[in-house]
């Protein structure tokens, strides 16, 4: 029978259709359409995903960008050399003065203990360069951290994170007493008072011992017993 020009196609004829080879053909051509449809489906997703790769990477061209002028601008905090920094490595003690050409040593600014490593580099050096965070080898981090020409450092004593208020205590509480370890540490008030008033190239000496000025206000250094605040 004839619709319209069409022949009926009758039940038999579609069960004909998958026997013998047919049947071949028809199964290649299905896993041809399943070929491309994942060809096509892997396509999208590398380009979506590809697009995502690079807002990620634009993101963190620009987070690094961003924290490369941070560590510029910290380098160049305070830009004066208007004072001389010595550091007695025996007594633990640092020494500010001035630096005014009317006697050796200059009128002294400040002076307060210190935790310093006794087998530090000892001689003449400057500030180099100048970071507010520094990560120490002891899987903690120093705030205001001068770093010396002399691979040294001046900074405070260890925080677990970079964050304030998060001071490692056992560590504070060496302050005044002598280290096998690390630098020059002291408290954060003292560290940042150097971060933010002696610049680059300011003359640091490192001295096995010196006279302590007699003008000199050194205060007793207090231990933090988790009940005062300490300033930072």
């Amino acid at each position: 029978m004839e619709i319209r020009g069409y022949k009926r196609i009758k039940k038999k004829d579609i069960k004909r259709w998958f026997k013998g080879s047919n049947l071949v053909l028809y199964v290649l051509i299905l896993l041809l359409l399943f070929a491309l449809i994942m060809f096509a489906y892997r396509t999208i997703a590398g380009m979506h995903n590809d697009n995502i790769d690079n807002e990620l990477n634009n993101q963190t061209e620009d987070l690094d960008n961003e924290s490369s002028l941070q560590e510029e601008t910290s380098t160049y905090v305070a830009k004066n050399q208007s004072y001389r920094i010595r550091i007695n490595v025996s007594k633990n003690i640092a020494v500010i003065s001035t630096v005014d050409g009317t006697s050796e040593n200059g009128r002294t600014i400040k002076a307060f203990h210190i935790a310093v490593n006794k087998n530090i580099k000892t001689g003449s050096t400057v500030i180099s360069e100048k970071a507010e965070w520094r990560k120490l080898d002891n899987n903690g981090y120093a705030h205001y951290s001068s770093r010396l020409d002399n691979s040294e450092y001046i900074c405070s004593t260890a925080y677990f994170t970079k964050t304030i208020g998060n001071m490692n205590i056992d560590e504070y509480n060496k302050i005044g007493t002598s280290l096998t370890y690390g630098s020059i540490f002291m408290a954060p008030a003292d560290a940042k008072w150097i971060y933010n008033n002696c610049g680059i190239n300011t003359s640091v000496e490192i001295l096995s011992d010196f006279d302590i000025p007699s003008d000199a206000d050194i205060k007793e250094f207090k231990k933090y017993n988790y009940i005062d605040k300490l300033e930072e």
